[in-house]
């Protein structure tokens, strides 16, 4: 897992980690206030969903900018490439995406869940 971290780009996954963290935090820090029978703060309800987004929109940008990087390399290769060096080279790219997917995920899983516990 850690070697998915690190392939990934430490830049770009750290930066969706502080994400993840902030998301953890705000959905505990709710879970508190529904659990002693305090109002939930409508702000940082959406804070979550926001701050998934933002992930999600990082973990993408980064993939692209992975991407771009990767393809100006080949474009200046003298020597034709392998697909093999290609697919994985794919594969290292995707990482941020779907870390960034997974935080998003988890993040509109916690808000929707919250926002029904509000109601009731």
């Amino acid at each position: 897992m850690l070697q998915l971290h690190s392939d990934g780009g430490d830049v770009f996954m750290y930066v969706i980690d502080l994400a993840a963290l902030i998301n953890l935090s705000i959905i505990g820090y709710l879970i508190y206030t529904y659990r002693s029978k305090k109002t939930m703060n409508e702000k940082l309800l959406q804070t979550i969903k926001q701050v998934g987004g933002f992930a999600l929109a990082w973990g993408a940008a980064s993939t692209l900018l992975g991407l771009f990087e990767a393809f100006r390399w080949l474009e200046q290769a003298k020597e034709m490439v392998s697909f093999n060096i290609f697919y994985g080279g794919m594969r290292v790219a995707l990482i941020c995406t779907l870390y960034g997917l997974a935080v998003y995920l988890i993040s509109q899983m916690a808000f929707i869940l919250l926002t029904i516990a509000k109601k009731n």
